[in-house]
């Protein structure tokens, strides 16, 4: 299946005139999330482009907003309902005051039984004596298809393999539906510096280019999707996540097999932010939950 995409390219030649035309289209026309104006789209439909990214300082505001996030899920930030109520006494209910009671004690009526205080319950101890530390509370977090495509955004600036290849990117939408995240990635590979690639990254470029010679100087839209899954803080493409080069379908594996690409490796980023761990992502809705255990 490694010549798949050879073999389709060829089939286009054959045919010539129109249907040539038409994916060739299909492999370099720009999508209307990126032509469209960014006011147009709202936050939650998933769209970053190039310039939203590329920034440091805009970099570094979303990963503000992100932490902020992060910090508003630590147990002692979670409110419970009834914190913050005080609970009045029953109507016609009274509490006997201290002097009353004493009253009652030096008229002869007997006092009533001492009531032993309730204990609050002691830590549990370890061989040893010493107190067991309870196990921090669990967090998850919540995040639509725009904040998913922001903690990704994060991930890529701060992880030293994959941040060559941002300048490539010139845009993401993420999109959330049925338990799996379609990523729809545009890419212009005129774009990187060779220079701050490693050996086995320009290895890579120089093979896609090999094999698809006529993307070294156009867009090229790369659509995902899949059930990602996460372990470690690392994220992983499950065996059948699917792929899009243009309007060529291909299975992961045939991609890793086309373009030599290592696909059942984890991919180069770092999810966690913080002290916040990530260990599990699960899918639900149109949303991902992010949880540390």
């Amino acid at each position: 299946m490694g010549q798949k995409i050879r073999w389709i390219l060829g089939i286009i030649l054959l045919l010539g005139g129109g249907c040539s035309l038409y994916v060739w289209y299909q492999f370099i026309r720009l999508p209307s999330w990126y032509t469209q104006s960014p006011d147009q789209t709202r936050p939650e439909e998933g769209v970053l482009r190039q310039e939203d990214f590329d920034d440091p300082d805009e970099l570094a505001q979303i990963k503000a907003k992100l932490t902020r996030k992060v910090a508003a899920q630590a147990p002692g930030n979670q409110e419970t309902p009834g914190d913050s109520e005080t609970v009045p006494p029953s109507a016609g209910a009274s509490t006997p005051s201290i002097q009353s009671r004493s009253a009652n004690s030096s008229a002869g009526n007997p006092p009533r039984a001492h009531q032993r205080p309730v204990e609050s319950p002691s830590p549990r101890l370890a061989q040893g004596g010493a107190a067991t530390p309870a196990s921090p509370e669990p967090r998850s977090l919540t995040l639509n298809a725009g904040e998913l495509n922001e903690w990704v955004a994060v991930a890529v600036s701060e992880s030293r393999r994959a941040k060559p290849v941002l300048p490539a990117i010139q845009g993401i939408k993420t999109h959330i539906d049925q338990g799996q995240v379609t990523s729809e990635i545009l890419v212009n590979l005129a774009a990187l510096d060779s220079a701050q690639l490693s050996r086995g990254q320009q290895q890579q470029v120089e093979k896609m280019l090999k094999v698809l010679p006529a993307i070294a100087r156009q867009n090229v839209l790369i659509t995902i999707r899949g059930k990602p899954q996460v372990q470690g803080g690392k994220l992983y493409l499950p065996p059948d996540s699917t792929v899009a080069l243009g309007g060529v379908r291909l299975t992961l594996e045939e991609l890793g097999q086309t373009l030599g690409l290592p696909v059942h490796r984890p991919l180069p980023l770092n999810l966690n932010l913080g002290d916040f761990q990530v260990e599990q992502a699960q899918i639900r809705d149109r949303q991902v939950t992010l949880s540390d255990r």
